[in-house]
């Protein structure tokens, strides 16, 4: 008896290693395979809406972009001048100018808040509804306490189409310290595939802005001796490897196995999510409307995912400006108005413009929302901190901007506004909840919804919160 048991054993072993080399050979690793067949599951969502967060990492200034005060005194004013939009009485910075022209197609919330002025307790609050308990971890808060939105979308909706991840994002890793935009409790399946590299130090300075490196998907890229031929030859093998099965295997996990292959095989070979990967099926031009950089080249690929049928795409714009400072992206603690003006406002508006453009063109706009946002705003007070560079703005929670455009959502508005110096909310306070709430309410998710935490306590969807009644 405990021969044959060993002989089972060793079968088993053998078999596993066997499998986990046809694995390696389509280039995917077992927690990529898991978080595809979750992606694959039997969710029939409400509606097939997508979502494209543009995240603005270190948080954007608000009265340097979509929120000027252009009667304010010069020192909150600062140096840029308001330009007018397609929207009667609504300006923005001058250098938004292709925004300015389909603000009518736009949703500008003037008076987002929260209580948070650290990055880590912002992101946290902005990418999930939830605040950050600081008594938890009061110094680095370096752990995700509740499930970022995407993650909460692709457990609560799928994909919007049978086969495609439903959650992903672009240049894996943030800025700051943490993203906070993992699955936590809702379990590993329902975090994201990550696309490209870090881009700290690199977004504006990289000399090939579409080296395969910052786009790539890892987890859907075969190695290059690997053919089409070579590929289903081993995915033949592979099934003919099935039949012991049934000697060696008692537990289902080995048909859970099979399933999570399965999916990779079908999206590596020539399947349209893999495709969509491509961007050189896009016409040049059309490349070139989005930007010669990192930036606008992740916005289109983020559309062309949502086309295929990912739920859930969040662009993290982030990295730093050709400046000689310490910031990252938005977070212009130092050089506000040459890093706003040379590079963060000119790359930001041709992207979204075009996106936003293109969306529309494609009949994509009821089904598709864009949301745009950041941690937080900048403080309406300009400064000079001590460090090297020029003036800027510090953090600023109490009042920002997000803007939203498409999914069904009522655009050509503004929603609440900012006191003259844009330090306070004047009107309808936002929170990241109610955002959240509005989103959740598009897509058709229940926002009575509740999950349970790793110790199986009763967590909700949202701590609290309403639907931004004017864009529902």
């Amino acid at each position: 008896m405990l021969t044959r048991l060993d002989r089972s054993r060793d079968a088993l072993t053998r078999r596993s290693f066997l499998r986990c080399g046809a694995l390696t050979a389509t280039g995917l690793s077992l927690a990529d395979l898991l978080r595809l067949e979750a992606s694959a599951g039997e969710v029939s969502p409400a509606n097939d809406k997508s979502v494209i967060l543009l995240w603005m990492d270190g948080g954007a200034s608000h009265v340097d972009s979509f929120d000027p005060k252009s009667e304010a005194p010069a020192e909150t004013r600062g140096e840029f001048s308001s330009i007018p939009t397609a929207l009667p009485g609504v300006r923005f910075c001058e250098h938004l100018p292709r925004t300015a022209r389909i603000a009518d197609r736009l949703a500008i919330i003037r008076s987002m808040n929260h209580q948070d002025g650290l990055h880590e307790g912002g992101i946290h609050w902005v990418q999930t509804g939830f605040g950050y308990p600081r008594q938890m971890d009061p110094v680095n808060m370096r752990q995700p306490r509740n499930p970022a939105a995407g993650a909460v979308v692709a457990k609560q909706c799928g994909p919007a189409q049978r086969g495609a991840p439903p959650y992903v994002k672009i240049f894996k890793d943030a800025g700051y310290a943490h993203s906070y935009q993992e699955a936590v409790y809702l379990g590993p399946q329902f975090d994201p595939l990550e696309i490209g590299d870090n881009l700290r130090k690199s977004a504006f300075r990289e000399t090939d802005p579409f080296h395969a490196k910052h786009l790539a998907c890892p987890a859907l890229t075969m190695r290059a001796d690997v053919t089409a031929d070579r590929l289903q030859n081993r995915r033949r093998l592979s099934s003919e490897l099935d039949s012991l099965r049934n000697q060696v295997d008692r537990s289902g996990a080995l048909d859970q196995m099979d399933v999570f292959r399965r999916q990779a095989f079908e999206l590596l070979a020539g399947n349209r999510v893999s495709d969509a990967f491509d961007l050189s099926r896009e016409p040049q031009s059309l490349r070139e409307r989005y930007g010669q950089h990192l930036w606008g080249q992740g916005a289109l690929l983020a559309r062309r995912l949502v086309e295929t049928g990912v739920r859930f795409v969040t662009v993290n714009l982030h990295g730093d400006p050709p400046l000689m400072s310490d910031q990252f992206a938005w977070d212009t603690h130092v050089d506000n108005f040459p890093a706003m003006r040379d590079s963060l406002l000119p790359v930001f508006d041709q992207l979204f413009s075009t996106l936003v453009d293109d969306l529309w063109q494609r009949g994509l706009h009821e089904r598709v929302l864009v949301v745009a946002v950041g941690d937080f705003g900048r403080s309406p007070r300009i400064f000079s901190d001590g460090r090297p560079g020029g003036p800027g703005r510090t953090h600023w929670p109490q009042a920002f901007s997000a803007v939203l455009a498409g999914g069904g959502l009522r655009g050509g508005q503004v929603v609440g506004s900012s006191s003259r110096d844009g330090g306070e909310v004047k009107d309808r306070p936002i929170s990241p909840q109610d955002l959240w709430a509005t989103v959740y309410t598009a897509l058709g998710i229940n926002l009575e919804t509740m999950f349970h935490d790793r110790s199986d306590r009763p967590i909700p969807i949202l701590p609290d919160g309403e639907p931004i009644a004017e864009l529902i």
